[in-house]
């Protein structure tokens, strides 16, 4: 919410600083930048822990109770795991992991499919 807010006043202060040729909008607008670069990356959603998680896409299956089923899947760059049957990942390329992996590995459960509840 503040970014564009911030990224505005910087191209102001850019804008000052060129035609006033003032060097202190110019640091303005420089420092407002690097302000909002840092929000944007400490807000980002899609943050994985400290392991990349890569490999080949493969098809999701038909798996419906992640309880019985040791695999969660994830999607390169996605936070969260998933239940194989999970519409986040429907169409998307997503790699079967163990659950103990994706937990280990910093990934957080999907809040929609709720792969680490039991269904009934």
């Amino acid at each position: 919410m503040f970014v564009p807010i911030l990224l505005i006043a910087a191209l102001a202060g850019l804008v000052a600083g060129l035609l006033l040729s003032s060097t202190g909008w110019l640091v303005a607008s420089i420092a407002l930048s690097v302000l909002a670069g840092v929000l944007l990356y400490l807000t980002r959603p899609n943050r994985v822990g400290a392991t990349e998680i890569g490999g080949q896409a493969s098809t999701v299956k038909s798996v419906d109770d992640a309880a019985s089923d040791p695999e969660v899947w994830v999607i390169h760059g996605r936070a969260r795991y998933h239940r194989a049957s999970c519409a986040q990942i429907e169409g998307r390329d997503a790699e079967a992991i163990a659950l103990d992996q994706a937990i280990g590995d910093g990934f957080l459960a999907c809040s929609l499919c709720r792969p680490t509840e039991a269904t009934g």
